[in-house]
């Protein structure tokens, strides 16, 4: 796993540092050996676009080891109100014969790598002016462009971005901030490089996983075994609406996929016959429904449950039928664990998530930002400019772990927080959330780890093997069965690490 560190804990990492007596300049030049030893620059034209910030300042270091170098460098000043340290800077690259020009309208056409300086950690609003043109310019260049710890106009925090520039490469000085990952960040970053610089990391948000952290959650099986050793596990979900038989059947087959014993798949009496030709090894259960829809029926609830380590609920459930009452139920008797998603979501919203403070079981929940405002009633854009700390709080309160859908994933249990940033656009598709369900279901089913631990594993496999499915198939054609053929290949690589 490798440290995520906020705006506010990176300057304080920061500071705590120099005032354990290392000086501001050393770090610096530390930081523009980070940008130098990121990337070959070697017979290669280069421009370097400087803010005023010691954002700018890593950049004219960058730029005068460039020149130690011989390599062809140029120095673009985009603001000019240094910082002192960067005034020190700007003085050696004067001195160098660095040729150092104020930005007057220049396309930055001709140039092989562009080094975006201009903004750091610290921007947050929005860019207008000058600034906004020259990122333009910059995205507009045909060069390979380099960012110096984060993209400028991408917010460190939550990724949220307008005018911005689009880096293929962006060199994440001394720790990784959340906006690479959140929100706009993968769209802008491109490929992010750690780079440490010898401050001591105090204080951090969370981790960003990596597949090496998952190989012990999966034990050599014994050869005297059987299917109970691995877990009975059932999905709940389905409507004559939203029967959804290929998807139901993939939440079921993506549960065994992931090494849980004994799949059930139980869906409302009507839509029986419509799923069970798409059902091979798991078994269907037919529940008690009314019009379609599933119908709250204590004693078909508790046969479901009984012997169950864990249970999906809510995938095309429908909005109708007795789904608030259901959700009341498992909440209050079962006592595995219980992944609650779409229509499960929307019905635990409808009902109040106060229930969650009286479970019996354990609980993952598994919202994109729409159904997690529904649950807290924060709107989108509160949700989206500071998903992780409102998916904390939400966590910590209620006490279960919450796994928040994006363009990465967050997972937090209240206290400790994971992302998990694989996955591609070619899983945007029906089924896909499904198909997530099912495989942390399946893990529920045998894994004793944590659930913060089990749901960013399960986020993880989903997004590899989606991954895989894009780069053999394409992004506009994958469906979720896809993501579903490539997870043995993923849990394999995982074993092998």
């Amino acid at each position: 796993m490798k440290i995520i560190c906020s705006r506010e804990q990176t300057r304080n990492n920061d500071y705590n540092c120099i005032q354990a007596g290392v000086s501001s300049l050393k770090l610096m030049l530390n930081a523009g050996k980070a940008l130098l030893y990121a990337h070959n620059y070697t017979d290669k034209k280069t421009l370097i676009v400087s803010g005023g910030g010691n954002n700018g300042g890593d950049g004219l270091v960058l730029a005068l080891l460039l020149k130690e170098k011989g390599c062809d460098v140029k120095v673009c000043l985009a603001k000019s109100n240094f910082t002192e340290e960067s005034v020190y800077y700007y003085g050696k690259c004067k001195t160098a014969g660095i040729e150092c020009f104020n930005y007057n309208g220049e396309d930055f056409k001709g140039y092989d790598i562009i080094v975006d300086a201009i903004l750091g950690v610290g921007f947050t609003g929005q860019i207008r002016g000058d600034i906004a043109t020259v990122i333009d310019k910059i995205n507009c260049s045909g060069a390979y462009v380099i960012s110096a710890d984060i993209p400028s106009g991408l917010n460190c925090d939550n990724g949220l971005a307008t005018v911005c520039v689009r880096a293929n490469l962006t060199v994440a000085i001394n720790c990784l901030k959340p906006g690479y990952y959140i929100n706009d960040g993968k769209d802008f970053c491109g490929r992010v490089l750690l780079a440490p610089i010898g401050i001591p990391v105090e204080e951090s948000l969370g981790y960003l996983v990596e597949k090496q952290d998952f190989k012990d959650m999966f034990s050599a099986r014994a050869y005297n075994s059987h299917k109970g050793n691995f877990g009975y596990v059932a999905i709940l979900g389905g409507s004559v609406s939203y029967s959804g038989a290929t998807k139901l059947a993939n939440c079921a087959l993506s549960s065994l996929k992931v090494g849980a014993g004994v799949v059930k798949l139980a869906v409302p009496e009507e839509i029986v016959d419509s799923v069970s030709p798409y059902l091979i090894e798991s078994t269907l259960v037919s529940m008690p429904s009314k019009k379609g829809v599933l119908k709250y029926d204590k004693k078909a609830l508790n046969q479901l449950i009984d012997g169950v380590k864990a249970l999906g609920f809510g995938m095309g459930a429908d909005n109708g039928g007795d789904n608030e009452r259901i959700v009341e139920h498992l909440v209050s008797n079962y006592t595995g664990t219980l992944v609650i998603d779409a229509d499960g979501l929307n019905a635990l919203a409808r009902v109040g998530v106060e229930i969650l403070k009286r479970a019996n079981c354990k609980i993952i929940l598994t919202p994109h930002v729409k159904e997690f405002s529904r649950l807290t009633k924060y709107t989108i854009e509160q949700i989206q400019a500071n998903p992780i700390n409102l998916a904390m709080a939400f966590a910590k309160e209620y006490g279960v772990t919450l796994l928040l859908k994006g363009s990465s994933t967050i997972v937090t249990n209240g206290e400790s927080v994971y992302i998990c940033d694989k996955g591609c656009s070619g899983m945007s598709t029906a089924g896909s959330g499904d198909v997530l369900t099912g495989v942390l279901t399946g893990l529920c089913g045998y894994s004793t780890q944590t659930t913060d631990l089990i749901a960013i594993l399960g986020a993880y496999i989903c997004g590899v093997a989606g991954e895989q499915a894009e780069k053999n198939i394409n992004s506009y054609s994958m469906t979720a069965r896809d993501t579903i053929t490539y997870i043995p290949n993923v849990i394999s690589d995982i074993i092998k690490s």
